[in-house]
């Protein structure tokens, strides 16, 4: 079967599995996305190690899964952007780069626009590497 599916991927022959077979498969291997916006989540609700989102957090009774007001992308493992999302984080990046120049902005408030612009940045360099 390997090598059936290695000459297949070798020869540009594989194709795209039935959607349904791919979600069976990620059942049975207990590993599962979360699709967001501007990032992904591969947090395993019975072994949440190293999610940020939880971190500290008063989880309510019940709760399975990630905190998604919580989400840190630029620093949980279990974060990962795609190249579709890109222009999403250069447009944020570029926005606060716009209203930390403003003139009379405070020195607390350019504190919090430089730390969410570097957490920007590191997501980028997690997705792309700039």
């Amino acid at each position: 079967m390997r090598e059936k599916a290695e000459e297949l991927r070798s020869t540009g022959q594989a194709q795209r599995g039935e959607i349904r077979v791919e979600y069976d498969l990620l059942r049975r291997a207990r590993f599962s996305i979360r699709f967001g916006k501007l990032n992904h989540c591969t947090m395993d609700d019975d072994d949440p190690v190293g999610a940020k989102c939880i971190e500290d957090a008063t989880v309510p009774p019940g709760h399975r899964g990630p905190l998604h007001d919580r989400c840190r992308p630029s620093r949980c493992v279990n974060s990962f952007g795609t190249i579709d999302q890109i222009p999403i984080w250069r447009a944020e990046h570029g926005s606060l780069t716009c209203l930390r120049s403003t003139p009379k902005i405070g020195r607390d408030r350019k504190a919090s626009l430089d730390d969410q612009l570097r957490d920007i940045e590191i997501v980028l360099r997690k997705v792309d590497g700039s």
